[in-house]
């Protein structure tokens, strides 16, 4: 993807700061930018975007495949690396901008408010996408694999249910007058559980607090997963809401 002028892109991340996310009950996610395939997409550094195919490319890494306990499913390099399989180079940020870019529409992560004595939980929401896992082999063949096999409950050893995250584009802090997109500063991409700031959350049916479904806690699937180091691209593509049996155990092997 070519460079195009500083404009466009402080255009882009313009229109990012000013529609992220939901900060209180009465707000609404705002709406994504409208894909135009004659207009130069911003060089966006280690993301690559199909706005016909609605596809989000980030290149990543494996950081972790031996873990007992993890949290998330990819994170910023230098924040929660112990917690999490794939590192990504992109920053937050420009992933929701690349977001808005592909058509997608941002929702808000989970969040507590405390009233008088009593404690009020909104839920994550968001634009449900399917995530896919591309890497090569020691053959140097490409492999697609969906991360619900990577990932197994750690007392049940059963696979994640789906791969579907909500795209709840973290949300916006305030330092000294100035906006920060919290997730640039946390690091969190796509999560297994509540932070808060997350671009990318679980379906949950908890109301409040950190945890998976249920309160399930989630652990590596050693065996499957490539030696640390391996180079990848993690795929955000649409996804249809998922029927309550459907999961998506099997290896992605849909063309992309």
């Amino acid at each position: 993807m070519k460079q195009i002028g500083c404009l466009t892109l402080t255009c882009v991340l313009a229109l990012l700061f000013t529609s992220t996310g939901v900060h209180s009950a009465e707000d609404q996610p705002a709406k994504p930018a409208p894909p135009d395939a004659e207009q130069p997409l911003p060089d966006l550094p280690h993301i690559k975007i199909d706005r016909k195919k609605r596809y989000v490319d980030l290149e990543g890494a494996v950081v972790l495949r031996d873990a007992d306990w993890i949290e998330l499913l990819a994170c910023m390099p230098r924040s929660r690396v112990h917690e999490s399989l794939i590192t990504v180079k992109a920053k937050p940020s420009h992933i929701h901008g690349a977001m808005l870019l592909a058509g997608y529409k941002p929702g808000n992560p989970w969040r507590a408010e405390r009233i008088k004595d009593k404690w009020k939980y909104y839920p994550a929401k968001g634009e449900l996408v399917r995530i896919s896992i591309l890497y090569k082999d020691k053959q140097g063949k490409t492999i697609q694999v969906a991360p619900s096999e990577w990932i197994i409950e750690a007392q049940t050893k059963k696979k994640l249910p789906d791969s579907h995250w909500m795209f709840t584009g973290s949300r916006m802090l305030n330092d000294r007058g100035k906006k920060i997109y919290a997730a640039d500063i946390e690091g969190n991409l796509f999560t297994l559980v509540n932070f808060g700031d997350e671009v990318f959350a679980r379906q949950t049916k908890l109301e409040g607090g950190q945890g998976g479904v249920g309160g399930d806690t989630w652990r590596a699937n050693t065996k499957v997963i490539p030696p640390v180091g391996t180079k990848l691209i993690l795929r955000i593509q649409p996804a249809k809401q998922p029927k309550k049996d459907e999961g998506n155990n099997k290896s992605d092997k849909s063309s992309g």
